[in-house]
């Protein structure tokens, strides 16, 4: 019967390897002991040598194998390890894996003692080697380094299921099921039963013909997979021989058809448009090392609070934790192959073949990926390389289109679809290329990357720029909605800032390409798509409303990024407007963003008892002023004179109204609140005016950790806030973190606030209790506490 044991506790790390390893293989002096996921080096937030995250490492784990595991098949499966692995049991060498994106398993059967402990060794080069894929050119991410992901142990019967593949034929027009099965036997019956998530459906035995079957199963009436309701099915599968259960597997599965046509997406045969983004799987200080809390709440992030439809796994397979969330919540994925631009020899193409075939075999039952990337990201055209890599794909799954991932238009098309990274945007321009610029009109086409190095854009960066960032999504977003561009959508780029190696980014190491920073804090642009669901009311508003902020202290337009009906703007408790989403700029997204241009209303009106005609004037006077300052056309000096006689004002008293309405100067305190309403129910309220009192939040997403096959992390945000809970944008104000008994702290227990914000990461240390989070700026303090279950 199959058994899986998770070995991802209590490894044994040296940043070196020790000379002649298979002799001295019992030798743990100077070892530490780590949990995995693990990050082989120290790793600042950013300006650090790159040479300084790569060596090479030993990792040792003791396992007992028990007596009764003879006459079984053991297998070691590593999920993911970056970059070359050399793994020893005892003092035998058994296998080098080269790659770190996909997983792959070590046969220990012949290797191990029974009724003894052994001693796995596993020697990791972490280094950027040609003649592994991505490496051998430029790339603009790092590979880090380490036995990144988890680790198992497989104990199977010598007769087993050793692959199957679930697809749905027909799933509009049936409800048939068909297992595809590779058997080590042809002697048995195999037990199927299929569940519903409220109820058994079906239980049906086949006996075993051949080592390789195809069963058909009709479950009778079916629920879709769908985004909005993504139904999951289970499929159990055992093999008996003489009624005795010798080995089981499961899975989950969907009903769904998903079809890229020239026209575009459609899913279940509904039209619809792609709106995403790319997805780097690194995090500050650990790299790609990060269990499954963190991938389910980046998938979570991606669903709920940006409101994204797909992801690209960019650029290489990502974490199953990651794919399974994607499945449960109805988040489309596209998977790609590791690569970045550069093909190497023939020997690098042939492991380019078998991250296909891995990536495939993983991943081929989940109903959320939508497309195979089989072309290394921004590659050249290779006819022979990616004639194999389509080739294989459909060989090893007929049921998903292929795409390609190019940055030059009409090259070889040897794909299903025709990916295209579109950076053609840079602020004044057209948003989107032109299909038939880029490829034929008659093929399925894809924007997988858009923005991204056009703007980069920080959180430190001042409202102007800030705000070009979130409109160029928004111009590109809505340029891909509109129904004439026959595109199937498009995937920003990207999440989250990454880092990157010195050619790219900042200087820092840091490439400043997200809509979120490394610990997946917003930037506005974040609000571009979190306006665009309507799961949760948003109202982002583009300004703080800080005069001396703005180039001759005007405020200018403010941009309310909201899914709100209208929103009210009410200065100092007067309301001075009602404003309206902007449906004329942005016609085609589902929540245009509103622009609100007159902070002044009827205030002159109200207050100086102007006419609404001259309170019209009075207002174009106060913004020529606001570009112009005192060089004012012609047409409003003679406005200025009109209004100075008709109100029998002197010309000091018209210069104090004009900036009294222009920037507030010269008035005690300025109130804005600006209230968001669906319907005639207020949704949202933001409100901006002179910080009164700070104080310290804690942000604690969940009241409890819990240790299973490995440790748990949580993510932590804290900000300095005033009495609305308004961040303090200045504020730079350096805290203290402390965590303490049943958690530790991920990083510095000194962190310098950004915009008033800032976040770290706390994990388990494996012992049940309480954790507990204190937080200081030197004058406030927060505690808050978590309870561990181990």
């Amino acid at each position: 019967m199959r058994k899986s044991l998770p070995l991802n506790f209590n490894w044994l790390f040296l940043r070196s390897v020790q000379d002649e390893v298979s002799k001295n293989y019992h030798d743990i002096e100077g070892f530490e002991v780590v949990d995995l996921p693990h990050n082989a080096t120290p790793i600042p937030y950013h300006n650090f040598p790159v040479s300084s995250i790569q060596g090479t490492f030993t990792y040792k784990k003791i396992l007992f194998c028990e007596k009764k595991w003879e006459g079984n098949d053991l297998f070691l499966t590593f999920e993911g390890v970056a970059h070359i692995a050399d793994v020893f049991i005892n003092d035998d060498f058994v296998l080098t894996h080269r790659g770190g994106y996909t997983p792959f398993t070590v046969d220990i059967t012949e290797y191990v003692q029974y009724g003894a402990e052994n001693m796995i060794t596993v020697i990791v080069d972490s280094h950027e080697n040609v003649f592994v894929p991505p490496f051998g050119g430029a790339v603009d991410y790092l590979g880090y380094g380490g036995i990144y992901r988890e680790v198992r142990l497989d104990i199977l019967h010598k007769e087993r299921i050793t692959q199957y593949q679930i697809t749905t034929p027909s799933p509009l027009t049936s409800s048939i099921v068909e297992i595809s099965l590779d058997l080590s036997t042809d002697y048995g019956m195999l037990e199927v039963g299929i569940s519903s998530e409220e109820s058994d459906l079906i239980t049906t035995k086949v006996k075993i013909q051949s080592q390789k079957m195809t069963i058909k199963i009709d479950i009778g009436q079916k629920n879709l997979w769908d985004i909005q309701d993504p139904y999951l099915y289970q499929i159990d599968i055992k093999l008996l021989q003489n009624e005795v259960l010798i080995d089981r597997v499961s899975s989950r599965f969907g009903f769904r058809e998903a079809t890229f046509k020239a026209d575009g997406f459609y899913l279940n045969g509904k039209g619809m448009k792609l709106i995403g983004l790319n997805r780097h799987q690194s995090y500050p200080y650990v790299g790609y090392a990060m269990p499954k809390s963190m991938q389910v709440e980046d998938v979570d992030i991606l669903k709920y609070e940006l409101g994204c439809n797909i992801v690209r796994t960019s650029h290489y397979p990502q974490s199953s934790h990651f794919l399974d969330r994607c499945d449960e919540v109805g988040l489309l994925v596209m998977e790609e192959i590791p690569g970045w631009q550069h093909i190497g020899s023939s020997e690098w193409q042939e492991l380019v073949l078998r991250d296909v075939q891995d990536m495939i075999l993983r991943d081929r039952n989940r109903p959320s990926i939508i497309l195979w990337g089989v072309r290394i990201n921004e590659s050249s055209d290779h006819h022979d390389l990616y004639t194999k890599t389509n080739q294989l794909a459909r060989s090893l799954d007929p049921t998903r289109p292929t795409g390609g991932v190019r940055n030059m238009p009409h090259s070889e098309f040897l794909e299903d679809v025709y990916t295209f990274n579109d950076f053609i945007h840079s602020g004044n321009n057209r948003p989107i290329s032109k299909k038939s610029t880029i490829t034929k009109t008659k093929y399925p086409y894809l924007i997988t990357e858009f923005n991204g190095h056009m703007f980069p854009t920080k959180r430190i960066d001042d409202e102007a720029h800030q705000v070009e960032h979130a409109l160029r999504y928004a111009r590109i977003l809505n340029a891909v909605m509109a129904p004439k561009n026959k595109v199937a959508g498009a995937i920003g780029w990207c999440m989250n800032d990454y880092n990157t190696h010195p050619d790219f980014g900042s200087g820092d190491l840091v490439c400043y390409h997200g809509v979120q920073d490394m610990w997946r804090i917003p930037k506005l642009a974040h609000a571009v798509y979190a306006s665009q669901q309507d799961l949760k009311p948003v109202l982002v508003v583009s300004s703080k409303m800080n005069m001396g902020d703005c180039p001759s202290g005007r405020i200018g337009d403010i941009y309310c990024f909201t899914n709100v009906d209208y929103v009210k703007v009410i200065k100092n408790g007067e309301t001075i407007g009602t404003h309206k989403p902007d449906e004329k700029a942005f016609q085609h997204l589902n929540h245009a963003p509103i622009i609100i241009r007159d902070l002044i209303g009827d205030s002159l009106i109200r207050h100086e008892k102007f006419s609404k005609k001259d309170s019209d004037r009075a207002k174009a006077v106060i913004k020529e002023v606001e570009v112009r300052g005192a060089n004012l056309s012609l047409k409003s000096k003679l406005r200025v004179l009109h209004l100075l006689q008709k109100y029998h004002m002197t010309y000091d008293e018209g210069v104090k109204l004009i900036f009294k309405y222009m920037s507030g100067w010269g008035n005690a305190k300025n109130n804005y609140r600006f209230e968001g309403y669906i319907g005639d129910e207020k949704v949202a309220t933001r409100t901006f005016e002179d910080t009164e009192s700070t104080s310290l939040l804690l942000d604690v997403p969940r009241k409890t950790m819990e240790v299973k096959d490995t440790y748990d992390v949580m993510r932590i945000r804290v900000r300095k806030v005033n009495q609305h809970q308004e961040n303090l944008v200045y504020c730079q104000d350096v805290i203290q973190v402390s965590v303490s008994k049943a958690a530790t702290l991920i990083g510095p227990d000194k962190i310098a606030l950004t915009q008033g914000e800032a976040a770290f990461y706390i994990r388990t240390n494996n012992t049940s209790g309480v954790a507990v989070i204190e937080v200081t700026d030197g004058e406030a303090k927060c505690v808050e506490m978590v309870v561990v279950k181990v």
